[in-house]
């Protein structure tokens, strides 16, 4: 992630929901936000930017495994629904 997705996402997820009294109370806090940041899973590829950069690597193969199952589950919830007595077309 580019260094200006970081800096608005550290904005609005962690500085504009919460309220500081100075800015230096604003300074004492901005080291935690940026280690939760950097713990936590992002997106898709459940992995944490200290994850990354300690080695672990995103599991494609496992990655496409749940999406053929979420596919083909959808698609067996759409035919149900379609098959129904609530299903009609406007």
């Amino acid at each position: 992630m580019s260094p200006l997705k970081v800096n608005k996402h550290i904005k609005y997820h962690y500085i504009f929901k919460r309220s500081f009294a100075n800015y230096e109370e604003l300074s004492n806090n901005l080291g935690s936000f940026v280690d939760d940041y950097n713990s936590r899973p992002h997106s898709v590829l459940k992995l944490s930017p200290n994850d990354v950069a300690d080695g672990k690597v995103f599991n494609t193969d496992k990655y496409k495994e749940n999406l053929k199952a979420a596919r083909i589950y959808h698609t067996e919830i759409r035919s149900a629904y379609i098959n129904s007595k609530y299903f009609f077309v406007l």
